[in-house]
């Protein structure tokens, strides 16, 4: 068969995310060719790529993106012969061996079955359209510590996706609701941010994604209660509106230089008069750098927060500032994010 290379590594690089290497399941390295689909799983993703093959068979994904990826053609063929595929062009030939599928057909089967078909008569449902902005805003809030449960995850419900881990809170409304609330795990939905999605399905242990060109990416869910307790924080929040001043995120960036060498990375700012201050030290040294702003003679600000946290958000567009007793507010449009103050 002969297959276009640019199309096929787009391909292969939606289909990276269900890859695992260096498990004891080798077939979780691997593309399950159908017939119909290339397929990738590791426990947690399964990803759906329509493909229509003349053979099935189970290669080796990091093998077949290094053979195709330099290659010098824009059609290559590819076939099955015996126990090996073959790819070549007028200039190049290279073969992969192939894998057998026993031990981890069953669990693709299992998958498959989950997604919407006439057995089990699930329905795609309609995703809101800024969906995939949402977790793209959301998701690095969430605990990278998979320990802490549901604060590892993105939590879908009514028309809104949180993620907290407990310093700081983003929440996002979307554009309209998803009709079953989910949680899932947001360090592996990353990649949902690239996708066109249009549906969504949640069954009893995967939530399916939906393409308009038919890629499903499917994500575990993890069990637990909705983070709806976080997104009540932001319609009880009070404080005092902060003019944020031109120039801030550059001299948070510059001032970030210093910063203790470790997980906190804490930096204090504050205002004198009208100078709006942000400094940080280590145990070398220290730095402060100023900026003029437009406070008023009532307005004072003293707070630490994360140089991390607070350089992120600063990236945002047209971001407001509201400052509470222990935490402040940002907004950005539909997004809203909590950051707490060092020290409360």
């Amino acid at each position: 068969m002969i297959v276009k290379r640019t199309e096929f590594l787009g391909f292969l690089d939606a289909l990276k995310s269900g890859i695992t290497t260096g498990g004891e399941m080798d077939q979780m390295a691997n593309i399950q060719f159908t017939g119909v689909d290339m397929i990738t799983y590791n426990e947690q993703i399964g990803i759906l790529v329509p493909f229509e093959a003349d053979f099935a068979a189970s290669i080796n994904h990091k093998d077949l993106v290094n053979i195709v990826s330099k290659l010098d053609a824009e059609t290559f063929v590819m076939e099955l012969s015996g126990n090996e595929l073959s790819i070549s062009t007028e200039d190049t030939k290279a073969g992969l061996l192939t894998t057998g599928t026993e031990e981890i057909q069953q669990s693709i089967d299992e998958l498959i079955e989950q997604m919407p078909n006439e057995e089990n008569n699930g329905e795609w449902l309609l995703l809101p359209e800024n969906f995939s902005n949402g977790v793209g805003l959301c998701t690095p809030a969430a605990e990278k510590d998979l320990s802490k449960g549901i604060l590892a995850c993105l939590s879908a419900f009514d028309n809104k996706l949180v993620c907290s881990d407990n310093k700081r809170i983003s929440v996002y409304e979307m554009s309209g609701s998803v009709d079953s609330e989910f949680l899932i795990r947001a360090g592996l939905v990353t990649n949902l941010t690239k996708l066109d999605l249009t549906n969504f399905y949640p069954s009893n242990s995967w939530v399916h994604f939906a393409t308009s060109d038919g890629i499903i990416f499917s994500v575990k869910r993890v069990s637990g209660d909705s983070l709806t307790m976080y997104a009540k924080l932001f319609a009880d929040f009070k404080g005092i509106s902060i003019d944020l001043p031109d120039g801030l995120k550059e001299i948070v960036g510059a001032a970030s230089s210093m910063v203790a060498d470790d997980d906190t990375k804490d930096m204090r700012i504050y205002n004198e008069g009208k100078d709006l201050i942000c400094a940080s030290s280590n145990e070398r040294g220290w730095i402060e750098r100023s900026v003029k702003a437009n406070f008023s003679k009532k307005e004072k600000l003293d707070i630490t927060v994360s140089s991390n946290h607070l350089n992120w958000v600063l990236d945002l567009p047209d971001i407001k500032m509201t400052l509470g007793e222990n935490s402040s507010l940002f907004e950005s449009g539909n997004f809203k994010h909590i950051i707490q103050h060092k020290g409360n």
